[in-house]
Formats: structure tokens, C-alpha cells, sequence
């Protein structure tokens, strides 16, 4: 018989409360991340747990267990358990599988059922067959006269469980237990939750069967484990004495305290339970030693023994890993269809730890050395291998160094295949410098990652003294070029994926140190100095400021292409149109009936008129101040309409935006994924912008982008790399909104650089490239108090007045209110007392209100949600009347937990229908979110969708973009319909009057949905897009909050918002701060050099780009340059203030820009800076303050009386900028200085 190598165990368990010890939760409603497993969410009722909450499973009946009991939630249980197995589709086809019976399966303490569900996958039935040899026949399988994606005969069940039960050994193997979600990191890792070893493997238990039909074995059996509660041999990682550290601290970063699977051995941490390779056993190892060395260094808990055991095991498997664990892959590409047996059967031969390359050659002179099951193709190959030339011999035995996937030695062997594959280099390369193989293959799905690499070439030291490589390949140093030019590119790639374009040498260096790697990679900032040539050209350096900084060669591409087509086209010549715009604006909203709106006209007109004479320029401005109507009259001019139009937009529904402006102008707005994929420059595949020397798109002379605060670089530089030929380049948006997904911030950048010294002060505020619109007009003549609440996250000072909102009672205003929660349980109670006041429900339970919510119409006792079709009221038309916002995915106020709340309150109706056996009319559910007829939906990604999956097909646009949102508006059964309905079919609010189909096998456990519920979004989800009544959640102090998530998230709403904070309101205007900036955090050399200027913090400091910020020279962030030039002028006098004081007077409170405190003579100075006070709306709301300071005994200095606390204020308007002398001179006759 043959052996199988050695492997280890992974197995998925949900997240638990109470440590997986045999108990229901301690809080089951506030553990939402367990139900993002399928099995669970079908199952959960937690209504039946909250009796039985804490207590123990012996202690309880079984048929009040938990659902998660089923899905390994009790792997440390200290008691034997039997659970009875049932077939999965026993009740459901009773035909095929009603025959099965519920079978017991007994379970030790401290064990777990393992499921390897992707070995029982039909599409797999050939590949173990050819890897393994195993008598396994897809021809055996029954005819059920339906598709089935599982293996059902009872032969083929039982080879391949038995298969892979046979990788593992008692006491060798190690037993990694993961989560795929916990309730308290955002990342969609895998997260480890301990190790241990496995002892005892149990039998496999066949189906009991009650009379004729088909056998069948239960897929599960039993591992027990080696951890325990006071042992020392494996442990679960202490992230509950972290979690209580962080109930006392909310700011507390749990990303950093948490270990996750190795992203390169991926596939090794998923499916339930699958094989693990010794790489992928030691990365794990390594993440988990990290992680615990860091909570005993920060933190203060004690993790010496499980470290100890860590060390331990990491020098058993290096020497059981040997210097060779590709060598059956590459055998495999060599051509031998037995070659991970061969390895492993001369692996053995000559022992742990020994070079079995010998052996190759032997067997291939003399097949008989090995078992004859194992001799198939070495006398047909001998002769290819005894002719095989010394380079590519050499390029074999260097892959096998590497644990690679049979499909990645392939393409790394054979040339042609890597060229095919687009990874190009050619076998010297390799040789000479095997860290290319992850250079290379870096943008790959497939890729091979840089630590499986690293892993090869500088094993343990038991290992690589003994097997050292050979050259030219040989690195004698931890810092070789080679391998620091490696590390530098994932460095740089991750700080791309953070939105960085750069590193400085030390920052890089620090980035280099902090990967998780043995040896580690001792790298300076003068060793990368030194060395930055010769990682040239993927890697490059740029000098700044005298400092040395670093980045990747395509940025330095990409940079240089956006420079040029940016300032020569500002500084080129200008296009002539004689038009009226200001005439054109009167035309269309007819005359200014207030000054407010004369200001607003006369801006538009000029912006207009910047617009169409620029060959470049960029429009700017919030919400409400008309950019998409200036766009429009735009693109209404026949001049710039016979030249053509193209509008491009980030996403779906800035798409459908964009189309609204096309109107007649004979155009089609797409997506800029869209666009450049057909351009060349967008890789689905791998989500990737890039340039290219494909040929470029001609025929617009006007090309206008949307939403562009969301472009990163790379999707800027391909989108100019693709046209030729524009006349008039437009980017559209509004910068104070949340930065790019990826590189850079382009828009921010450009603004910047083509923004007037005197911005502030102007108005319009147009220059040459530049156009801002200022005037918020989303209500004519209304006081928006939503609007003053924005301004503040916003990116100019908000109005003298704006502080009120802060102190407003919360249901003051008609068009935002305020709701105070304190804990997870607190606000789940309050959402749905929320959502049933806002939307006029009749109470908390009313399911058919809050389907007429969505959109349904009612029918009798039925609500139905009818498609865009049949003169029917369509229920997509009111999918963006409300939208519930959160800055999280995870947690209990996260949007996963609200979408399930949400879901199994309102939604049971249709849940019930969706989940009978038989006259089913709708789909049933679909994926983890049971996705069921009339729920609110998001696409997940970018994706044509065309043919049969579209109606009607003609003049569908057959693609959908991530982010676009939907109603399910169907199936719904008809008397034509034989059998119950299995597509659910969407309606989106961005393609109105077409219905998408979508499929069960698009929602699996592994992969990610094709679709999610999209009652709550989070607020990077919902950038682009309008709603009419906003309900934003915010969590107190989370890491993941930032000036401009929360701009953002004020800002989609067109009516109402709903602000639902945690904790004072006064900690959601800290995050107003400047230094709060995600936008000025990041690194990027685009249009100006990289100067990151420090801002010390009570934790630590922040670092901010010079140019986007305004510091004080004493390290103080301020809202404006007037501020800075005023709190300069105090500080050069001696005199100490505090910026944005919270002053509390009459029960409200307001924040003056200036407070100056005398501790001599007891005076109190308040200073407030008024800088566009030449504007009615702005005078108006200063003149509201004012009174409110003279009613509380503050007023201005001239009318003061003595020894009561002081007004000061200094002035600026339009043309006319701040009176430097006169600030002196206050500060000298009224501050003391």
C-alpha cells in the first residue's frame, strides 16, 4: 500500500464566547460573527439560547443544543458527547436519501469532527484520482436525475475520506483550529484560534439504512486533540483576556493582537477541514508566536510556555520538512504522474533531514528501486532525463526547494507556460536570483508569496548548513540584495494596498524587520540606501528634502505620465467658447431670488467657464452644491457635444449619475473597470489597473470623471494611458470624502497643486485647472443643520456657528436627529425602535410596513416586489429611499450583525415560504445571509452578466458593477412553473426595468457571495451613492474612524440622517480634527515631495502630509491658514492658548477657536476668527453666536467689563485677507503678549 506523506490538520470552527468548552454562548445575541456559517445561520434561533445561555451541554437536553454544536463549536469540551448524524438531504429527497437514517457518532472529550469538503466535491473526483492513484471512478456515481456537485457512492466516499485520513499521524500532526470570522477584527483572514496535536484518529461510520438504496458514509469522524484547559501541549490563543483589556479601552487595536493563517497556504486553511503542508504548519507557527510575544510585550500577558512550545515544535518540523518539499510537485511537472509518491517514498529512504536527489537519478537508471505502483513513466522519461541539459536540471532541483502547488512548479518549469501565464523571466533569471519566482508571479492569483520562497532559502539552520544551496542561486547573507530588494517589494506592495506610493529608507526598513520571518531580515536605512540601485527597475529611489525615499518603478511611471498630462495641459493652450454661462444658469433655475443664490449663480458660472476653456481641470465641492447640474449644462453644448462625450464614474451608481448628464448628448456612461477593460489596461482576473502599449481610445474630445476622489494612481494613469485625442479632461468629486481603495490619492493631490494661495479668502474660487463650488444649495433658503454637522468633517472650517449642532436636543430638527447608545445589547434594542419610527411602522413587528419600506406592493395578505415591467409599482424604485450606515462589518453594530437583526425580525415572513419542503413558491435561501424574494442586496463585484442572465436581453448593459444595489424581484411561482423556483432574480436601482439571475452554487462557504444583504452598508460601500433617510452608526474611539468616513457618511443622505453614536456627542467632533485625517496620513510623491509633518498624541504620534495640513510650530493641527497664522502670532508673543476648548455655558456648549487663559491677572480670552463674513448665510450664523456669548456674560472686548472673560475676533472676506497688524496688535493690548 502506498504511503502518503505526512501532513497536518486545519479545522474551521465558528467563533464562541465561552472557549468552545461544551457551553451555550454566554451572550448568543451578540455573537453574530458564528452565523456566517451557512449551517448556523439556517439554524440559529436565538430566542431558544438566551434560557440556556452559559450553561453546559450535559446539563441540558439534546434537543436544546445549539445549532453550532454541528459546526465543531465544543472541539474542547471535557466530556464525551453522541450526536446523531442525519444525511443532509434525507428529508429533503426522500426518493434518493429518505432510506438514511439518523446514525450516532461518538465523540471523545476534547475532539472534533473533521469534514473535508473539498475532497468530496464531484469537480475533484479526477484530480485526487490522477494525484493520489486512488480507485475512485466518476462513472460510479449515481444517475439522480439532477446536478449534484457531491461525490455519492459509497466507494468513491470512502477512498477519498479514507485518503485523507491516511496524510495524518497520531502525535506527528499537528491540529490548527481556525475561524473565518470573529466579532472583533475587520480583516476577512482566517483567524488561528489555538494548535494542538492530534491523538487518537477515529473510524469511519457508515449511514444506517432502513431498507433498500444506495449506501453512504458520514463524511465526519472524530479527532481528538491534545489541547486541554491546564495542559501544556497546545493552547488557544488568549484573545478573551484581550478582549476585556479592550472593553476598558475601545481604542485598543485588536488587529494587532490577533493571528492570522498564512495568506500563502490559503487553500490549506479552508473547506472545514483540509491537509496542511510543514510550510504552511511553520508560517502558522511564526504568526501565532508573533502575535503572542506581542500581547506579553504590550499587554502584560504572560504566553512564556505556549512561546516554549511554539520554538519546540518549529525544530521538529524543519527537520521533517527536510530541504526539498517541492520535490514531488516538480516531479510532477517533470512529467511522472506518481511523483508526490516517488518523493515521498525516497523521502523516507534516506530520512529526515537528507537530500533525496540521489535517489531521483537512481530511480530513473533503475525503476525497480521503488514499489511498482510507483514506476509508471520513469523508463519512458529515463531517457529525457539523462539528456535533460545541466541548467534546467538545476532549475528542478532549486524549485523543489520551495513548497509549491503541482500547478505553480508547472508553470515555473516550463517556459513557455510562464510566459503564457504573463510571469515572462527567463531559467537563469531563476537561478541567479530565485526570489524573481515571487517577484514575478506577485500579481497572480496563483502566485507563488515571497515567505514560500524566503522558506527555501534560508531554512533552519539544522537544514540550510546541511543542504546549502548551490550557486549561482547560494545566499551566504540575510541581507543579500536579493533577497532585501524582495522584501522591499511586499513591503511597498502592502504599503500600496494602505494607500501609500512610497516608503523613506527607514520606514522601509522598519516595514522590511517587521515581516514575520526566520531568519529575520537585519536591513538598515543605510543598507537600503546604499543598495537602491541595484533593485532598479522594479524598485527606485527619489530624493526629498534630503531624505532618501523609496517606492515601486511603476509608481515612478505612473507619477510621471499623470504629471504631464496634468500640468502641460493646465499650462497649455486654452480652448475659445463665447458662451453666456450666467445667462444658461438663469435660463435653467430661473432668476436668483436671494443673495446666497447670487453668490451660488455667479460661482457656477465662472467654474463653467474654467471648465469648458481648460484642456484640464478639476470641479470640486460637497454635496448639494450642483456639480452634477453644472455638468449638465456642460455637456448640453453643441460645441462640446459634436466632439464627443465619454463619462466615466468608480462605480455603479456614479455610472447611472453620469448617465442622467449624457441625456441627448448621444453617449453611454460606464464604469472606468469597464472602460479600461476593454481598453487593455484592467485585469479582471486579479482586479488590477495597469498601463499599456495596447492601442488608445480616440473620439472624445470631453471626457468627464465622477466621483474621482475614489481613483487611486493606478486607475488614473491607465485611464490616461488609454485616450488619445481629449480636448477638455474633467475630474469630478468632492476631496473631503474617504480616500481611494488602493494607492495613492490623485484627486486630493491635483486640487492641491492647482488650488490658489488664496483660496480661503476668494470667492469664486476658481483658477487656472481649479474650480470649487462653495454654496450649499440642497434646499434653497433652508438652514441645513445636517449640512453644519458635515462641515466640520469637511475639507474647508466650518461656519463661526456650526458648534450648536453639538449641543442641539435630539429630535430638535426635521432633518437630523440624534440617538445615544452605550453597549452592543443597548443599541440592537434601539435600531429597531429606530427603524420603526422612521419608517412609520405600526410597531416593532411590523413585517408588511416594512416591506411596503422596500418597496413592495400589497396584494391581500401578500406583499410582492414587482420588477420594472407591466405597468406594475416597481420595488426598486424605492431601494435608496432609506439606508442604515456603519463603519464596520464586524462587531454587534457592525453591518453583518445589522443585516442579520434586521433579517430575522422583519424578514420571517418570507423566510418561512422560502425554507418549505414542498409548494415552495420563491427560491429558497441563499448563502450564509439566506438571501430569500424581496431582500435589499449589493453586487460584490465587477463582472459581466450577459445572455440568459440578463432580461430583457436587448439593450441590457450586461455588466455589473461592485457596489450596485438591488431588490430580489424574484422568482415568484407561476401556474406555468412545474417544479419550485431556484433563480433569484434582482432588480438594480442602477439598471432599472432589467432583472439579473443569479444561482445557488454563487453563494458557497469558501468563496465569496455573489451578493450580500444591503439593509446596512458600510460607509466605504455606500461612497457614490444618495439616500433618501440615512441611519449612520458610530462606535465609540474604533481605530477605523477618520475625519473623512465620517464626512462621508454625512453626506449621503438627501432628506434625513439619523446619527446613532455611541457614547457623549461631543467624542464624535474630536474626530473632526484635523489630525484625524486618513486623506494627509498618506505617503505619495504625486505633484508635490513627501513631507510628513508629526503631531504628537497621548499614544504615540501621527504623521501628516505637509500642504494638506496646517501645523503650528509647536506641533499643533488647525483648521485653516488664518488659524495658523493667528496661533503663530500668539505663540511668538509668549502667550499659551488651547485650540477648540470645549466651553460649556447656559447648559451648551460651543468650541471657540482660541481660548487664552491669564493665570495672572484671571482673565479669559475667547477668540474666534470669522473668514468669510462678507457672505449673508455666514453672517447670519456668526451673529446667532455672537448673541449667544453676550446672553452668557462674554462680550467683545470694547464693551467687556472688567475682569469678565473676553470676545475677540479678527476678520476676512472675499479679496481681502487677514489684517496681520491688527492681530498683533490685540494679542499686545489684550492678551498680554
Amino acid at each position: 500500500m502506498i504511503e502518503y506523506p505526512l501532513r497536518h490538520l486545519s479545522i474551521r470552527v465558528p467563533w464562541h464566547d465561552a472557549g468552545w468548552a461544551g457551553v451555550v454562548c454566554n451572550a448568543p445575541s451578540l455573537n453574530g460573527a458564528c452565523v456566517k456559517l451557512k449551517r448556523i445561520s439556517e439554524a440559529k434561533n436565538e430566542q431558544e439560547e438566551l434560557p440556556i445561555a452559559g450553561k453546559s451541554l450535559d446539563e441540558i437536553p439534546r434537543e436544546q443544543w445549539p445549532c453550532c454544536v454541528e459546526e465543531r463549536a465544543t472541539f474542547m469540551a471535557p466530556f464525551e458527547m453522541e450526536l446523531l448524524k442525519h444525511h443532509a438531504l434525507a428529508e429533503t429527497s426522500p426518493r434518493h436519501y429518505g432510506h438514511f437514517k439518523p446514525t450516532p457518532l461518538w465523540y471523545p472529550a476534547y475532539s472534533v469532527g473533521i469534514v473535508p469538503f473539498r475532497w468530496m466535491m464531484v469537480e475533484n473526483l479526477e484530480y485526487f484520482a490522477d494525484e493520489l492513484g486512488l480507485d475512485i471512478d466518476a462513472s460510479r456515481e449515481p444517475d439522480l436525475g439532477y446536478h449534484t456537485n457531491w461525490v455519492h457512492e459509497v466507494r468513491n466516499q470512502s477512498a477519498l475520506l479514507d485518503s485523507f485520513a491516511a496524510h495524518l499521524r497520531c502525535e506527528d500532526s499537528l491540529s490548527f483550529f481556525y475561524a473565518k470570522h470573529v466579532p472583533f477584527v475587520e480583516a476577512t483572514n482566517r483567524i488561528l484560534i489555538g494548535v494542538g496535536r492530534i491523538k487518537e484518529i477515529g473510524t469511519l461510520t457508515e449511514y444506517a439504512r432502513g431498507g433498500e438504496g444506495m449506501r453512504g458514509m458520514i463524511w465526519e469522524r472524530p479527532v481528538q486533540h491534545s489541547i486541554r484547559s491546564k495542559g501544556q501541549d497546545g493552547f488557544l490563543m488568549p484573545y478573551q483576556e484581550v478582549l476585556r483589556l479592550a472593553e476598558e479601552d475601545p481604542s485598543l487595536d485588536m488587529e494587532l493582537y490577533t493571528a492570522y493563517a498564512p495568506a500563502e497556504q490559503w487553500d490549506e486553511f479552508s473547506y472545514a477541514s483540509e491537509l496542511v503542508t510543514h510550510d504552511g504548519a511553520i508560517s502558522a507557527l511564526l504568526s501565532m508566536d508573533d502575535v503572542l510575544n506581542r500581547m506579553e510585550k504590550d499587554l502584560g500577558i504572560a504566553t512564556g510556555w505556549q512561546r516554549q512550545w511554539l520554538h519546540d515544535e518549529l525544530v521538529r518540523l524543519w527537520k521533517v520538512r527536510g530541504p526539498f518539499p517541492g520535490l514531488g510537485a516538480v516531479l510532477r511537472s517533470f512529467g511522472l504522474s506518481r511523483g508526490l509518491f516517488i518523493a515521498h517514498a525516497l523521502q523516507e529512504h534516506v530520512g529526515d533531514n537528507a537530500d533525496p536527489w540521489p535517489e531521483v537519478n537512481a530511480a530513473f537508471c533503475d525503476p525497480s528501486i521503488l514499489p511498482k505502483e510507483l514506476r509508471l513513466d520513469l523508463k519512458e522519461l529515463a531517457s529525457t532525463w539523462a539528456g535533460l541539459p545541466e541548467q534546467r536540471r538545476s532549475l528542478l532541483r532549486l524549485l523543489s526547494r520551495f513548497e509549491l502547488r503541482v500547478e505553480q512548479a508547472q508553470y515555473l518549469y516550463d517556459e513557455a507556460s510562464r510566459t503564457k501565464v504573463g510571469w515572462g523571466a527567463k531559467d537563469h533569471e531563476l537561478l541567479q536570483n530565485p526570489y524573481r519566482i515571487y517577484e514575478i508571479s506577485r500579481h497572480d492569483p496563483e502566485a507563488v508569496h515571497l515567505l514560500t520562497i524566503d522558506r527555501g532559502v534560508f531554512p533552519e539552520d539544522t537544514v540550510r548548513l546541511l543542504h546549502p544551496l548551490e550557486s549561482p542561486s547560494k545566499l551566504d547573507s540575510a541581507v543579500d540584495i536579493r533577497r532585501i530588494r524582495a522584501f522591499a517589494i511586499a513591503a511597498l506592495e502592502e504599503a500600496a494596498d494602505l494607500g501609500h506610493t512610497l516608503h523613506f529608507a527607514g520606514g522601509l526598513a522598519r516595514a522590511i524587520r517587521e515581516i514575520v520571518v526566520r531568519p529575520e531580515c537585519p536591513v538598515t536605512s543605510d543598507i537600503i540606501s546604499a543598495g537602491v540601485r541595484e533593485m532598479s527597475p522594479e524598485v527606485v529611489a527619489v530624493e526629498m528634502n534630503g531624505e532618501l525615499a523609496i517606492q515601486l518603478g511603476r509608481y515612478q511611471e505612473i507619477g510621471e505620465l499623470i504629471r504631464k498630462q496634468v500640468l502641460g495641459r493646465v499650462a497649455g493652450q486654452r480652448h475659445v467658447l463665447k458662451l453666456d454661462w450666467a445667462k444658461m444658469l438663469d435660463t435653467k433655475f430661473g432668476p436668483a431670488m436671494d443673495e446666497k443664490e447670487r453668490l451660488a449663480r455667479n460661482e457656477k458660472a465662472k467654474a463653467l467657464a474654467e471648465l469648458a476653456e481648460s484642456r484640464f481641470s478639476v470641479l470640486a465641492g460637497p454635496a448639494g452644491t450642483g456639480k452634477t447640474s453644472l455638468l449638465g449644462i456642460l455637456c448640453e453644448q453643441k460645441a462640446i457635444r459634436d466632439e464627443g462625450i465619454l463619462l466615466l464614474a468608480p462605480t455603479g451608481k456614479a455610472r447611472v449619475r453620469m448617465q442622467e448628464l449624457a441625456g441627448g448628448a448621444g453617449t453611454r456612461a460606464q464604469t472606468i473597470a469597464q472602460f479600461l477593460n476593454r481598453n487593455g489596461r484592467y485585469n479582471g482576473y486579479n482586479g488590477r489597473y495597469h498601463l499599456s502599449d495596447r492601442p488608445k481610445e480616440t473620439g472624445y474630445g470631453t471626457v468627464i470623471i465622477d466621483e474621482a476622489s475614489m481613483l487611486t494612481e493606478d486607475m488614473l494613469g491607465a485611464l490616461l494611458d488609454a485616450l488619445k485625442g481629449v480636448k477638455r479632461l474633467i475630474l469630478v468629486g468632492d476631496p473631503a470624502q474617504l480616500p481611494p481603495i488602493g494607492a495613492g490619492r490623485p484627486f486630493v493631490d491635483i486640487i492641491a497643486k492647482l488650488r490658489p494661495a488664496d483660496c480661503e479668502s476668494r470667492l469664486p474660487r476658481v483658477a487656472p485647472g481649479y474650480a470649487e463650488l462653495t454654496i450649499e444649495r440642497r434646499q434653497i433658503g433652508a438652514d441645513r443643520p445636517d449640512l453644519r454637522l458635515a462641515r466640520w468633517f469637511g475639507s474647508n472650517p466650518p461656519q463661526p456657528g456650526d458648534d450648536d449642532i453639538f449641543s442641539a436636543g435630539d429630535d430638535e430638527y426635521s432633518n437630523i436627529r440624534f440617538v445615544c447608545w452605550k453597549q452592543p445589547k443597548d443599541f440592537q434594542s434601539k435600531l429597531l425602535e429606530v427603524l420603526a419610527e422612521e419608517l412609520k411602522l405600526k410597531d416593532l413587528d411590523d413585517q408588511h410596513g416594512f416591506n411596503r419600506a422596500l418597496g413592495a406592493t400589497a396584494s391581500g395578505d401578500y406583499d410582492y416586489f414587482n420588477a420594472t415591467r407591466s405597468g406594475k409599482k416597481s420595488a426598486v424604485k424605492d431601494v435608496e429611499a432609506w439606508q442604515i450606515l456603519s463603519p464596520l462589518r464586524g462587531m454587534p453594530f457592525g453591518v453583518g450583525d445589522i443585516n442579520r437583526q434586521i433579517h430575522e425580525h422583519f424578514r420571517t415572513g418570507f423566510m418561512e415560504l422560502a425554507s418549505r419542503y414542498w409548494n415552495r413558491p420563491i427560491p429558497k435561501p441563499f448563502g450564509a445571509e439566506r438571501i430569500v424574494y424581496g431582500d435589499k442586496v449589493i453586487n460584490l463585484n465587477n463582472h459581466r452578466r450577459d445572455g440568459n442572465k440578463v432580461y430583457p436581453q436587448q439593450g441590457a448593459l450586461g455588466y455589473l458593477a461592485n457596489g450596485e444595489i438591488g431588490v430580489v424581484v424574484g422568482q415568484w411561482k407561476t401556474k406555468k412553473m412545474s417544479a419550485s423556483p431556484k433563480i433569484v432574480k434582482v432588480e438594480f436601482s442602477s439598471q432599472p426595468g432589467y432583472t439579473y439571475d443569479f444561482y445557488s452554487r454563487e453563494f458557497n462557504d469558501e468563496g465569496d457571495a455573489a451578493l450580500e444583504l444591503a439593509y446596512a452598508l458600510t460607509v466605504h460601500k455606500a461612497q457614490g451613492s444618495q439616500f433618501g433617510l440615512v441611519i449612520l452608526v458610530l462606535p465609540e474611539g474604533h481605530p477605523i474612524l477618520s475625519r473623512e468616513l465620517i464626512y462621508t457618511a454625512l453626506t449621503r443622505h438627501q432628506d434625513r440622517v439619523v446619527v446613532m453614536h455611541q457614547g457623549p456627542r461631543s467624542l464624535l467632533r474630536d474626530f473632526s480634527s484635523p489630525q484625524h485625517s486618513e486623506i494627509a496620513g498618506r505617503r505619495t510623491n504625486l505633484l508635490s515631495e513627501c513631507r510628513m509633518l508629526e503631531f504628537p498624541q497621548a499614544n504615540g504620534s501621527v504623521f501628516l502630509q505637509e500642504g494638506l495640513i496646517h501645523r503650528t510650530s509647536n506641533c499643533l493641527a488647525v483648521r485653516s491658514k488664518s488659524e495658523l497664522l493667528i496661533a503663530e502670532a500668539l505663540l511668538s508673543a509668549g502667550v499659551d492658548f488651547e485650540y477648540e476648548k470645549a466651553l460649556t455655558l447656559g447648559g451648551s456648549i460651543r468650541y471657540p477657536d482660541f481660548t487664552i487663559e491669564d493665570e495672572i491677572s484671571g482673565r479669559t480670552v475667547y477668540w474666534e476668527h470669522l473668514g468669510m463674513l462678507d457672505r449673508e448665510d455666514y453672517r447670519i450664523r456668526w451673529e446667532k453666536k455672537l448673541a449667544w456669548y453676550r446672553a452668557n456674560g462674554v462680550h467683545p472686548f470694547n464693551e467687556a467689563k472688567s475682569g469678565a472673560p473676553i470676545l475677540l475676533t479678527t476678520t476676512e472676506s472675499a479679496g481681502i485677507g487677514l489684517d496681520m497688524s491688527y492681530v498683533r496688535k490685540l494679542i499686545a493690548e489684550v492678551c498680554g503678549g
